[in-house]
């Protein structure tokens, strides 16, 4: 996606709530479908959104339980809603990734080169 605007990444730190590097490790959430490999196979616009929109399995009770379970049910909804085009669903499903403040959704950090 940076590609497409003109910048070249150098250095990239993945920091979404949806599909961070946390989330994607067996000891934070055990059972967590796999989160990134769909969002990469909707970019590459081979499939993705089943897993997308799959049940999350239980969290400890709390702020990140709720942040995460509402994030599911918003792809779900967004899902069940859209179009033909799994690139477009990916940037659909990153534009739901919440804003800083409270210590969620951090985003993505990119060191880049434009040119």
């Amino acid at each position: 996606m940076f590609e497409a605007v003109g910048i070249r990444a150098l250095r990239t730190l993945d920091r979404t709530v949806q599909a961070g590097p946390k989330v994607g490790d067996g000891r934070y959430w055990p059972g967590l479908p796999p989160l990134r490999r769909a969002m990469n196979s909707l970019l590459h616009g081979s499939g993705g959104a089943a897993t997308l929109g799959s049940w999350l399995p239980p969290l400890p009770a709390g702020r990140a339980a709720a942040v995460h379970h509402a994030l599911a049910a918003r792809r779900r909804r967004l899902i069940a809603t859209w179009s033909s085009d799994p690139a477009g669903l990916a940037r659909a499903v990153w534009a739901l990734e919440p804003r800083s403040g409270g210590g969620f959704g951090h985003g993505l950090m990119v060191i880049g080169r434009v040119p």
